[in-house]
């Protein structure tokens, strides 16, 4: 949707591709909570994600799926992006961050389909 004359655009060129607005939307709810659990929980907790969460779709229309079929998808691209932080944490050294990338991994792993 093109912005109006005059309003303000923010384009984030440090995730720029094209690709499944569902992954970009992943990403932003992988990381939110990634930011949750670092803070110990503090901050808006899930109504700032059910912000975020309204903002996105709001921003780049509607994804096509049902709420079920949606959180499904999120859980998926967050297991492949945990284990994807994981192997980065490991290969600089981050004993801490990989221990804790882990335990949010087994996590996803083990909690059940939506």
């Amino acid at each position: 949707m093109p912005a109006d004359e005059g309003a303000l655009v923010l384009v984030d060129w440090d995730e720029a591709v094209g690709g499944f607005r569902v992954k970009d939307y992943a990403g932003l709810t992988y990381w939110y909570s990634y930011m949750r659990d670092k803070d110990g929980g503090g901050g808006r907790g899930d109504a700032g994600l059910d912000e975020a969460r309204a903002a996105f779709f709001r921003g780049y229309g509607e994804p096509g799926f049902d709420a079920d079929e949606l959180r499904e998808l999120e859980r998926a691209l967050h297991v492949s992006m945990a284990a994807g932080e994981m192997s980065y944490l490991y290969k600089v050294g981050d004993a801490e961050g990989y221990a804790r990338t882990r335990e949010r991994l087994l996590r996803l792993l083990e909690s059940p389909p939506a």
